[in-house]
């Protein structure tokens, strides 16, 4: 297994401030920056700006077994976010209570049309869930909070593949599979896989037992997108909860819209149901993956508010590869208490951003967030393998059921480090 590069890069690239990409919604007016209030807390959060859209350079060679393959590709990936932290993490413009840092869905993956056969399937997935895991505890370590502050990592989502057997839950047999492709063959020819797209989230301020491993918190994506694999054909009337997917010109499979996935948190060396989503008290959060987003948020599915500790959380993480589209803050009605949206989205548009939201209105009998500001990102950190820009925000977030005046107080501006 490949060992860990040292963590500290080549060099240190200047700090530059970035310009706006967009005119609407506006920034908030700029402020000289005030002493946050006792019953604040004041947020930074680093967002990752990298494409997760396009193939990874590091292809799978010819001679080489399909574990080796992914333990190099999952080690390219945490130099990736090692890297840019350790750019980007000491270049602290303004105090902070807690720091997140935040990368976009799917940035785990590599590519699935190096899979040869269903066995590559099981072994590149069974290999993967252990390998990031083993990064993100390792990336964690790296930054302790004596030296960089309290620190949390949204690192990105990893999506693996299972195979399904009759009797299994969901039951693969309990719809009918009987329908024709264009290409005359059957879904029922294919082999059925259930997809599980989750991020694991864990910071380095919450403390683990003598002996056992830091607390760490898994919330999984429900609804799996077609834009998850690289080609797929729409399932008819009578296999509505299922796609077919082609991983390469000779591996076929058929697999499950929804995930059967829950939120889970394993501490103190015992595995819990449910997501603990406020290790730092009056900071709850909530995370959408991709296309969660368009359910999540209506008076019939609360975000699986059953499965998290604190259901009025006042910052919601949307992690994504292709939302923007149906992106509208105005659903967040049904999540009163949210102030802040943070979003990463690492389709080709790369969409990093972080919106303020107004209180809630009730418009016709609904809640609705009708107003939003962008708050001003600094960019802290590029790097070259791949092209990846780290950005820099701080937001003072209030208890729940308050809201931020939409004219914020901004941070001051980054003074490059010194030669």
């Amino acid at each position: 297994m490949a060992a860990a590069a040292d963590p500290s890069p080549a060099s240190t690239p200047v700090a530059t401030q970035t310009e706006p990409v967009e005119s609407s919604p506006p920034y908030p007016a700029e402020a000289e920056e005030q002493e946050v209030q006792p019953n604040l807390k004041r947020v930074r959060v680093l967002n990752l700006e990298t494409s997760t859209s396009s193939p990874p350079s590091n292809q799978r060679l010819a001679t080489e077994d399909i574990q080796t393959y992914a333990q190099r590709a999952l080690q390219a990936k945490f130099e990736i976010l090692r890297d840019a932290l350790t750019e980007g993490l000491p270049k602290q413009s303004s105090p902070a209570d807690l720091c997140y840092f935040v990368a976009p869905e799917l940035f785990w993956n590599v590519n699935w049309d190096a899979m040869r056969n269903q066995d590559d399937i099981r072994i590149f997935s069974e290999t993967c869930m252990v390998e990031v895991q083993r990064h993100v505890r390792a990336l964690i370590d790296l930054f302790p909070q004596e030296l960089h502050g309290k620190l949390t990592l949204l690192p990105g989502t990893l999506q693996v593949l299972k195979r399904q057997q009759a009797g299994t839950v969901p039951d693969p047999m309990s719809t009918p599979v009987s329908t024709w492709l264009r290409n005359g063959r059957k879904f029922s020819d294919f082999p059925i896989y259930e997809a599980t797209n989750y991020v694991l989230v864990i910071d380095n301020f919450s403390k683990a037992d003598a002996g056992a491993a830091r607390p760490l918190a898994t919330w999984p994506k429900q609804s799996i997108s077609r834009r998850d694999f690289p080609s797929v054909s729409d399932a008819s009337a009578d296999v509505v909860d299922s796609w077919f997917t082609r991983l390469n010109s000779v591996l076929g499979i058929v697999v499950r819209k929804k995930s059967a996935a829950t939120g889970r948190s394993d501490a103190h060396g015992t595995q819990h149901q449910g997501f603990d989503n406020e290790p730092e008290d009056g900071v709850a959060f909530g995370i959408d993956i991709g296309g969660d987003y368009d359910t999540a948020y209506s008076s019939t599915d609360y975000l699986r508010a059953s499965q998290i500790k604190e259901p009025d959380y006042v910052i919601n993480f949307l992690i994504s590869r292709g939302t923007s589209a149906t992106f509208d803050v105005s659903t967040h009605g049904f999540a009163p208490t949210v102030q802040y949206v943070v979003r990463n989205d690492g389709s080709a548009a790369l969409i990093c951003e972080i919106l303020l939201l107004a209180a809630p209105k009730i418009v016709n009998g609904i809640p609705t967030r009708s107003q939003k500001l962008r708050i001003r990102q600094t960019r802290v950190a590029t790097l070259r393998r791949p092209s990846s820009v780290l950005f820099d925000s701080y937001f003072n977030v209030h208890p729940a059921g308050q809201y931020p005046e939409m004219i914020e107080s901004m941070p001051s501006a980054l003074t490059p480090p010194s030669a």
